[in-house]
């Protein structure tokens, strides 16, 4: 594998995430930013799945937030 082809996806998920940021902002009026230290994996399932329906959870690392925001 071309390790350009990697960096070049890399670059790709993360334009596509900043894009997601950037368009959840313009639909919706509110916004709720949480740090989640040290959750494992199925406390953040039950997080995601008692919100479903109700909101939009995206989860991202703080310097692609920063970014966006």
């Amino acid at each position: 594998m071309n390790p350009h082809d990697a960096q070049g996806r890399q670059g790709d998920l993360k334009s596509n995430y900043f894009l997601k940021i950037i368009q959840l902002l313009d639909d919706y009026p509110k916004c709720f930013i949480v740090g989640a230290d040290n959750v494992d994996s199925k406390q953040m399932q039950q997080i995601h799945m008692s919100l479903l329906g109700k909101a939009v959870v995206l989860i991202g690392k703080n310097t692609m937030m920063h970014k966006a925001l």
